[in-house]
């Protein structure tokens, strides 16, 4: 009672443009630009840059999108997805610091000819290196992955094939991470924001 009748006609307006902006989802089998579109918003765009200045930062903020976290694994709430960024950048500057320090540490050693210990700092240096760099490469074919699945995107037909993730975090890096944020990213319709934890300004729906 007080509803349409049996083969009565309904109007529906039809949604605004904004909205059907805001609500743009990307496309689902294909990427929605090449790997090396990474000057389609411009040379200054966050996109663009933050991927080579800050590679762990740029998952951070796929991640973020995407409700994981930072290991890349499925968020128990929001705000461990939107914690993704921070935690992945204080990583990246645990790093620099501690190179900074046992490169120090190694000088000083090695000017008063302290041979063993200077050998010591050395090598932890270089664990330190190799560690952090197994996981950047880990986590950049991670992020990639992920974006993969969740959009049913097939590995292309080069020579990687199932392996395409580690081959394009491993000799380019920085295009596979700019390529998930553009695919992850209505960059059309809102800018892209340097310090978010999804990259995006506060205002921007999710997209994924």
């Amino acid at each position: 009672e007080g509803g349409a009748a049996a083969g009565s006609t309904i109007a529906v307006p039809h949604p605004p443009r904004e909205f059907l902006a805001t609500t743009a989802l990307p496309p689902t089998g294909t990427w929605k630009d090449g790997l090396c579109s990474c000057l389609r918003h411009g040379l200054c765009h966050p996109s663009a840059c933050l991927p080579g200045l800050l590679p762990l930062a740029s998952a951070g903020q796929v991640y973020g999108r995407m409700g994981l976290n930072w290991l890349g694994a499925r968020a128990g709430t929001w705000g461990q997805a939107r914690a993704a960024c921070a935690v992945l950048t204080l990583l990246t500057v645990a790093d620099v610091l501690g190179q900074y320090v046992l490169q120090r540490l190694y000088d000083g050693a090695a000017y008063h000819a302290r041979n063993g210990t200077a050998a010591t700092y050395l090598t932890l240096q270089t664990g330190l290196g190799v560690a952090f760099g197994i996981f950047s490469v880990y986590t950049v074919a991670r992020a990639r992955n992920r974006v993969r699945a969740r959009y049913s995107i097939p590995p292309s037909t080069c020579c990687c094939g199932p392996l395409e993730d580690a081959c394009c975090a491993l000799t380019c890096g920085c295009c596979s991470l700019a390529q998930a944020m553009r695919h992850t990213a209505d960059y059309e319709t809102y800018r892209g924001a340097w310090c978010s934890p999804t990259g995006l300004p506060a205002s921007a729906p999710a997209v994924v």
